[in-house]
Order: C-alpha cells, then sequence, then structure tokens
C-alpha cells in the first residue's frame, strides 16, 4: 500500500470516521466516511465501495483505516494487560503493607531502605505457620533470594 494512501488511512481513523465495527466470521466490517468496507483478518478478500478500490481491489484509505484501528486495538489490549498487571502489584503492595502495619503496629509508607529485618516470636503453631505463609508471601513479591529464605528459616514452596 503506498505510503500516502496509508497516511489518509490513519487519518481518517484519527478524525473518527470508521463508524461501528463489527467482526464476524474473521472479517471486520464498517462504515468508513460513507464507504462500506470488508477487512478480511486472514487477509485474503479485503472489500470497499469506493473508486479506488474498485480500480486496483487491493488497497484504499478506507482498507488503510481499518488497518490502524486494529493496530491501535492490539496496543488497547497490551495496555489493558499492563494496567492489570499494575493493579495487582499495588493490591500486592497493599498486602504486605497490611501485613507489616499488624507486625509493627503502625503505618509503614515511607520504606527508605531496601532490607528490612522482622523478628516475631509466636508459641501458637497456627498463628506462627499463617506469619510464616504471610513471610513467603512478601518474600515472593520482591523476589528475595533464596539465601535469604534459609536465613529465615522457611522453605521457598
Amino acid at each position: 500500500m503506498p505510503a500516502r494512501v496509508r497516511s489518509e488511512g490513519i487519518a481518517l481513523y484519527a478524525k473518527g470516521f470508521l463508524n461501528d465495527p463489527i467482526e464476524t466470521d474473521f472479517k471486520l466490517t464498517a462504515e468508513i466516511d460513507g464507504e462500506e468496507v470488508s477487512y478480511d483478518l486472514d487477509g485474503a478478500q479485503d472489500s470497499c465501495t469506493c473508486a479506488v478500490f474498485q480500480q486496483n481491489h487491493r488497497y484504499c484509505k478506507h482498507i488503510a483505516a481499518i488497518e490502524e484501528y486494529l493496530k491501535n486495538q492490539d496496543k488497547g489490549s497490551q495496555e489493558t494487560k499492563d494496567k492489570e498487571i499494575k493493579g495487582a502489584e499495588r493490591a500486592l503492595f497493599g498486602e504486605n503493607v497490611a501485613f507489616l502495619d499488624a507486625v509493627n503496629g503502625e503505618t509503614q509508607l515511607n520504606f527508605n531502605t531496601d532490607q528490612y529485618s522482622i523478628e516475631v516470636q509466636i508459641e501458637d503453631k497456627k498463628i506462627r505457620n499463617r506469619l510464616q505463609n504471610a513471610m513467603i508471601h512478601m518474600m515472593k513479591s520482591i523476589d528475595a533470594p533464596d539465601e535469604e529464605y534459609e536465613r529465615l528459616g522457611l522453605e521457598k514452596n
């Protein structure tokens, strides 16, 4: 596809001329700037009602607009995944802060060092096991080296 045609398609997409794309049976159909476009997601049979496509049967600015739409959909999917991962990391951070709050009895939001030390002696076996599991979970979340697990007498699992 010529660069000029691709640029025109990108401009159509950016201006919002791609209306209500519908995906069915590996085809994406849409109305773009008054033209009916069918884009084959397998790459076999694209079509458009515009004069340029009717002449060359391969490309036009409307096909380019659909391709830009698909490219941006992929980016949006990746951004959504990134946001989900960051949300999970924030939730894990919140769990770690809550754990440290429970142990220390105060909020631990201003960490100024990369190394922490906690010493706890608990007689109740059930509580001790829950605390050990919480410690293991926290250490996994910060990718603590195996030596730290050994030093604390914890099994990495």
